[in-house]
């Protein structure tokens, strides 16, 4: 009966839900390899790594050539900071399924996070091919560009993931203009007033308005790939980004006389995000750095504070 609670749930794609029910229904037959995995991916997905890992390995002895499992038991292991231990599995799981997209990815966040830039951007496409990331797919028509000359045509980038990610991946914007074309940034509404002072001639559109025609389009995510972006060759053209006069103007009337050192303090990002209990910290842990600073003056740039903070 949970087990089949469990599937409705994660049908409904409500996880959360699923876990409780998956945690009967392990208990009710512990034989199930199934229900231990699907437990262990939940608990993944939800950021909680470490209660993961005995599900995942229970699954894993019952149904050794599971080969998500393995992936699901790498990404956790990954989360704590266990590498080592990460990739001995990682590598069981490309070896019992090389196509798996899921594990490609998780490949590939490992090898940019030791600078293996070459591998890592290529194999970070297969983000774009994991089932649970089915909304960063945008469905055009038009074909991918791959880093080609534009020859005149317009080309689209838009932002696919968070606001940090397209602050940080709009510095391409203006290495693609020079390839010779037309380009189009697609950003979200809360930065598109910082992207507005991006050098080159851009066309910027806010997600949700119409776009114009276009011939080619990048997620912004796949640019590194685009330009073949080596740790020698990030873009490093700074500042690429500047703050709107009438801002400036704004936040300068409304702090006043500047007080030693100013320092913007931000500590938790969306709450909705699968990995929010990695991302964020209570603000407890900021306090004591607050408290023992002196000669600085410390500002709140947190968009929500959060109940318990």
């Amino acid at each position: 009966m949970s087990r089949e609670a469990a599937i409705e749930a994660l049908r409904a794609g409500d996880r959360q839900a699923a876990i409780p029910l998956l945690r009967a229904a392990a208990s009710e037959d512990g034989t199930d390899p199934w229900v231990l995995y699907a437990l262990g991916n939940c608990l993944v997905v939800t950021g909680e790594h470490e209660a993961a890992l005995e599900p995942l390995r229970a699954s894993m002895r019952l149904d050794p050539a599971r080969a998500e499992a393995f992936n699901d038991l790498a990404a956790a292991l990954f989360a704590l900071e266990r590498d080592a231990e990460a990739l001995a599995f990682l590598r069981r799981s490309l070896d019992l399924r090389a196509d798996l997209a899921e594990a490609q990815e998780t490949d590939a966040i490992w090898l940019l996070r030791y600078g293996r830039f070459r591998e890592g951007w290529r194999k970070y496409e297969a983000r774009l091919r994991v089932e649970a990331n089915g909304h960063l797919v945008r469905g055009f028509a038009q074909p991918q560009w791959q880093g080609e000359r534009l020859e005149g045509r317009t080309i689209l980038l838009h932002a696919e993931q968070g606001l940090g990610d397209a602050v940080q991946f709009a510095r391409y914007a203006p290495l693609v203009a020079a390839r010779g074309g037309r380009v189009v940034l697609e950003t979200y509404p809360e930065v598109a007033p910082l992207m507005a002072g991006l050098p080159g001639d851009l066309v910027f559109v806010t997600r949700g308005q119409a776009l114009p025609p276009f011939d080619l389009h990048c997620p912004l995510m796949s640019l590194p790939l685009a330009f073949r972006t080596e740790l020698d060759s990030i873009p490093a053209t700074v500042p690429y980004l500047t703050v709107p006069a009438e801002r400036l103007a704004f936040w300068s009337a409304r702090l006043g006389p500047r007080r030693g050192l100013r320092v913007g303090l931000a500590w938790s990002g969306n709450p909705a995000h699968k990995d929010d209990g990695r991302r964020s910290i209570p603000f407890a842990a900021v306090r004591r750095l607050v408290e023992g600073a002196a000669g600085c003056s410390f500002h709140v740039l947190q968009p929500e504070v959060r109940a318990a903070d």
